[in-house]
């Protein structure tokens, strides 16, 4: 199989050649120019020396030319490596001695360290000819994610087949069914696969495709959303939220038709307040690195709030007890997935690939409540959760309610251990430091919503939530005082 040229078969054969393809900072492309600086691309790096099987690591702003360099990495067989534009020496150094990259897409004008004998995908020009593409076996190792790290570890290296990857972009197309001409903007960086696979899927099935290299701030994501028309906007949480606590009236996303959400948890509290503001349908799903994409989620034709919607096409789901045995209805378990698309493993990782890729199944240590016809609602990350006192805590249910306060602008919860007590931590940025904060008056609040166990026993003032590159909390880098806990 060979991925581009699947994608040039649906330009052709839907004729979509001369449709607005996809928008950067710089430059519009029509579909025909952007196939046609694809083999351009192609012919450039086969006179560089590429080589089939070749691995390439993507390390660039978001751009065309990143679209471009990882097309033109497929038509001649090689596969792409994720990381973030800003990635730093030691794990680029760490990635390339893991998976054994031979060459980089990054921007030349910065100066950053590179490591020896990487091979920088220069920008010089080509002219495009009739290159044959390079066929690979679907079920060979294609491409290669980095999970969350929420642990504060070094995230694992996930494993893709070639085939997953057209596969993951049938599954989006008949979750969403968008048409031809749709606006669609991640907010999501490219490094993500949840960004990129947005961005594929969209030009799969002719969308104009909107991409930026700038930070998703709220006035940013204004200003592309009223100057692109854009009617699909894709997006985490914690960015919602920020647009949330930013904008005030629902004209700053008049265009935009759905928000859908995912990357992470997506509160009630906070999905209530989108709705509320911007008057938009929005739909919660669930993915994860080991999944490429979402695979549990709403539609816009099967959509119900503050739940995760359903298995999508080709996906079954569980969920089980600590014995594996599936729950009963509104009991909470652990979340189990079995998809052709699931990854083949932790790249040379087969201890943590073992406890996790279990025959069909994946786990994905995610707690969910199982509902009736099929759908689930999420609890919490299982090693996130924990029992104080003998009582569940669910540090992702915490936070919904604290977050509904109007004073807490971002919020992290933790279970913190201390002289062999179990505590509930939380960290807060408030929406203005400026005004008084008063730890009594938010307990207060939350006992009108929360048990007692559930009401942290610190409040700890931050100036921001510390994230992986892709928004997920880490709660493992919870602050909390030694000074504080002593008074625990």
């Amino acid at each position: 199989m060979n991925f581009t040229k699947d994608f040039f078969e649906s330009i052709q054969s839907n004729d979509y050649k001369t449709k607005v393809a996809i928008s950067d900072d710089r430059y519009t492309l029509t579909y025909q120019q952007l196939q046609d600086q694809i083999l351009a691309r192609a012919e450039l790096l086969k006179n560089l020396g590429f080589k089939k099987h070749d691995k390439v690591i993507f390390m660039l702003e978001d751009s065309c030319k990143w679209i471009i360099d990882f097309f033109a990495t497929y038509y001649l067989g090689g596969s792409a490596v994720l990381l973030p534009y800003n990635c730093l020496l030691p794990r680029l150094e760490y990635t390339v001695d893991l998976i054994g990259a031979q060459w980089i897409s990054c921007n030349v004008s910065k100066k950053i360290s590179l490591p020896k004998n990487l091979k920088i995908i220069d920008s010089a020009e080509s002219t495009p000819i009739a290159t044959p593409p390079e066929y690979n076996d679907p079920d060979q190792a294609g491409l290669y994610l980095w999970g969350s790290g929420t642990s504060g570890r070094q995230p694992k290296c996930v494993v893709h087949k070639y085939s997953s990857m057209i596969e993951s972009i049938d599954i989006l197309k008949h979750a969403y069914q968008i048409q031809p001409g749709t606006v669609m903007f991640s907010s999501s960086k490219l490094s993500f696969q949840y960004g990129l696979f947005n961005v594929l899927y969209g030009l799969f099935y002719g969308c104009h495709v909107v991409v930026t290299e700038k930070i998703p701030c709220p006035k940013t994501i204004k200003k592309i959303i009223s100057t692109n028309l854009v009617t699909y906007f894709f997006s985490t949480p914690t960015v919602l939220n920020s647009l949330v606590k930013s904008f005030q009236n629902a004209n700053k996303l008049t265009s935009v038709e759905i928000i859908v959400s995912a990357g992470e948890h997506l509160t009630e509290s906070l999905e209530k307040n989108l709705q509320t503001l911007f008057e938009k349908k929005v739909l919660n799903a669930i993915g994860m690195s080991e999944m490429i994409i979402c695979v549990v989620g709403n539609t816009p034709t099967d959509h119900i709030s503050g739940t995760l919607g359903k298995p999508w096409k080709n996906v079954e789901i569980k969920v089980v007890n600590d014995q594996d045995i599936e729950v009963n209805y509104d009991e909470i378990g652990e979340l189990l997935i079995k998809s052709s698309i699931c990854a083949i493993e932790y790249y040379n990782d087969p201890e943590a690939s073992a406890k996790v890729f279990c025959g069909e199944w994946y786990r994905t240590n995610d707690l969910v409540r199982r509902l009736d016809n099929n759908r689930i609602k999420f609890v919490g990350r299982k090693n996130d959760c924990d029992k104080i006192n003998g009582l569940f805590v669910s540090p992702a249910e915490v936070e919904n309610i604290i977050l509904s306060h109007d004073q807490i602008k971002e919020c992290m919860v933790a279970i913190v251990e201390n002289k062999d007590k179990k505590i509930l931590v939380a960290n807060l940025v408030l929406n203005d430091k400026e005004k008084e904060f008063s730890p009594g008056e938010l307990r207060q609040f939350l006992s009108k919503y929360l048990d007692q166990h559930m009401i942290p026993k610190i409040f700890k003032i931050v100036n921001e939530i510390p994230t992986t590159f892709n928004t997920k909390k880490i709660r493992s880098k919870i602050i909390a005082d030694s000074k504080d806990l002593d008074l625990i």
